[in-house]
């Protein structure tokens, strides 16, 4: 809509055919085009043309919207262009001239979003929480922009295991996500488990029903998934779900006998995922023979620390028995259970089944709960 509404203010006032036909509107239309065709490529390269035909003719507030619409364009859909300068750009002819319009609230925003995301550097946090603010107090609609303003500073509270933040930034992006009508799945289920993780971690998984509703779904949200192609944010979900489990297993009753030290324990092995449900699976697949399977180890640090998690591993099986391909398909609450996993699964050995289709020997799924029991009052993380 913004396009639509530029290209009509710029002819508008450039009415005649020698100027309708100058560089800048040419460019315009043809990224215009593009855009509406969903050709980002060239949407982005006539976007690019444009802008620099108006810098060339000093027309200083065509100069800033085309900036604008390019640095969005690229933050949203190439994120390895520079969004940086024609951001910046804009942002520096909106404080030049304040009335040329474009919001200079809009424009604040986006240039601090660029920078931040480009850099990932924490000094530069503050500066986009600042113009996210401003954008706010200006009563301006939610755009493009406020989104993902908030995914960025989610991920930066991920990195620095600020949970309740990444809390507050999913909510607050489920509600942006809501009025901008976005159609991604992906992205809103990623945030209902972003939701479900803040939770989890920050009641130090007390309040699992409201974290395993919003997981849920998120795996609704997602769908069946095809058996050979299972997306990475329905893992996660179904991760964070057995890492439920594995809480809930460590707080039953102690069964132990009185004096003896809690073991530590690896969930019983699932040989397809229990929560996704998938969609074309081989029929009449033999289930394999295991000659060898032990179960990984329980890393020490984790379990003097408490914690308790999942992972899943996807692997395929060759003739002679062998797991091949092995790979960490998603590991909760961090990247450590994923690994041992994994090395434990390249240790397994089943019976030769040369006989067995391959279909039926490929993109094998096992999930694992590590578990402390019982938990008792130790501290989760």
């Amino acid at each position: 809509m913004r396009a639509f509404i530029l290209i009509v203010c710029i002819f508008g006032l450039y009415g005649s055919k020698a100027l309708t036909a100058s560089p800048m509107v040419e460019a315009f239309k043809a990224y215009s085009e593009a855009l509406n065709k969903g050709d980002i490529v060239t949407a982005e390269r006539e976007g690019e043309k444009a802008w620099q035909a108006a810098e060339q003719a000093g027309n200083e507030k065509y100069s800033a919207i085309l900036a604008y619409n390019l640095a969005e364009l690229r933050l949203r859909y190439l994120p390895k262009s520079d969004a940086v300068t024609p951001a910046a750009r804009a942002w520096a002819l909106v404080q030049e001239h304040p009335h040329n319009g474009l919001a200079p609230a809009s424009a604040h925003l986006l240039a601090a979003l660029s920078d931040f995301a480009a850099h990932q550097k924490r000094a530069k946090r503050k500066a986009l929480e600042e113009a996210l603010a401003q954008y706010e107090k200006a009563g301006l609609e939610v755009s493009y922009p406020v989104f993902r303003s908030r995914l960025e500073l989610l991920k930066d509270s991920i990195g620095y295991v600020d949970w309740h933040d990444v809390g507050e930034q999913a909510k607050a992006a489920q509600d942006d996500y809501a009025a901008l009508d976005m159609d991604q799945k992906p992205v809103l289920a990623s945030l209902k488990i972003f939701s479900a993780a803040s939770r989890l971690m920050e009641t130090r998984f007390e309040d699992t029903e409201w974290a395993n509703s919003e997981l849920n779904d998120a795996l609704k949200i997602m769908g069946p998934q095809p058996y050979d192609n299972i997306h990475p944010v329905a893992l996660k979900a179904q991760a964070w779900q057995i890492a439920i489990n594995a809480v809930l297993d460590s707080n039953k009753p102690d069964r132990l006998e009185h004096g003896k030290q809690p073991k530590k324990t690896v969930a019983p092995y699932r040989w397809r995922s229990s929560y996704i449900k998938l969609t074309g699976l081989p029929e009449h697949c033999p289930l394999p023979v295991w000659i060898k399977r032990n179960a990984p180890k329980f890393p020490n640090l984790f379990a003097e620390k408490g914690y308790v998690g999942a992972a899943i591993i996807m692997y395929s099986i060759d003739e002679k028995g062998i797991p091949i391909d092995v790979r960490v398909a998603a590991e909760v609450p961090s990247a450590v259970f994923g690994p041992v996993a994994a090395k434990s699964v390249h240790g397994w050995r089943a019976k030769p089944a040369p006989d067995v289709s391959e279909k039926c020997r490929t993109n094998l799924v096992t999930t694992f709960k590590f578990v402390l029991a019982p938990l008792a009052k130790r501290r989760l993380r």
